[in-house]
């Protein structure tokens, strides 16, 4: 998804491939989604799921705009 945001010049100049890569792997979203998805007893916390929705968030809305041009 981020590569295709990059290519189609959506995302913010300061905001790279790689930026956006660090950040999400600093919030361990692909842990924590994993954990919410596969457990049924240990779930991540809400602060965890606000963190990653908060980064993502953006990249969605601006996927759904290429999707509905």
């Amino acid at each position: 998804m981020l590569t295709i945001l990059s290519d189609n010049d959506k995302l913010e100049s300061t905001d790279s491939v790689a930026n956006a890569m660090t950040r999400i792997d600093q919030i361990k979203m692909i842990e924590n989604l994993n954990l919410l998805m596969h457990s049924s007893d240990n779930w991540p916390k809400f602060e965890q799921l606000k963190a990653i929705w908060d980064e993502v968030n953006e990249y969605l809305m601006k996927s759904f705009e290429i999707i509905s041009d």
